[in-house]
């Protein structure tokens, strides 16, 4: 003969077994989206000595930061001619850039143990920036006064923000550069024309990070 438990003894254990499971499974996933909400870049001003200036970057969404420049290019020209030999200058070209940022190994870092504070991280970035340079857009360039140069591009880079302050940042790509050049035309008139060119944009800052430690 078999032995069965009455239904209103069993059934309240196998009901708390699913609501104590139910429970835990969804406090688990809320703590799974919490530890998510946490992956976000924040806000960096950075000084850099190399090339001089200032930045700002905004987090503008998660892992997309609006990034402003004000600094000093180091630019260096050289040339040769049978006629003149060899000429060389080396000069700063004051500009500003704009860059939108999308940070895309936040996750992969993170899951590896690196650092990531401070937006310490890889991008991608579209470019605009401006400089006031003396030198010339072309090889055919022959003005010796300064004039505005655009250059809008993308870029590849990467910064490290370090917990000592140090700050470096590196980043290239392919841009188009443009402006004001004197050049002579095909009877031999020294001209003012808009010109532009394919260039590779790239940069390298050196500097220390300048947000309060407990931010």
């Amino acid at each position: 003969m078999l032995n069965h438990q009455p239904l209103g003894k069993s059934a309240p254990s196998i009901f708390s077994t699913k609501v104590h499971f139910l429970l835990l499974l969804i406090a688990s996933t809320t703590c799974f989206c919490q530890d998510k909400e946490e992956w976000h870049v924040r806000d960096v001003t950075v000084a850099s000595f190399f090339d001089p200036g200032i930045s700002y970057e905004k987090s503008i969404g998660k892992f997309q930061t609006l990034y402003a420049q004000a600094f000093a290019g180091l630019s260096f020209f050289a040339s040769y001619s049978p006629e003149y030999g060899i000429k060389s200058d080396v000069y700063f070209d004051p500009g500003v850039t704009l860059q939108y940022r999308y940070y895309y190994n936040f996750k992969g870092r993170e899951a590896r143990g690196k650092y990531t504070e401070m937006n310490s991280l890889n991008y991608v970035s579209a470019v605009v920036g401006t400089v006031f340079s003396a030198g010339g857009i072309t090889e055919n360039d022959y003005t010796d006064e300064r004039r505005l140069v655009t250059m809008v591009g993308a870029v590849w880079g990467f910064q490290r923000n370090y917990r000592k302050r140090f700050s470096l940042g590196i980043n290239v790509g392919p841009g188009l550069g443009f402006g004001k050049a004197s050049v002579y035309d095909h009877s031999g008139t020294l001209t003012s024309k808009t010109v532009s060119r394919f260039t590779l944009i790239s940069n390298t800052s050196l500097g220390f990070w300048l947000n309060k430690r407990d931010e």
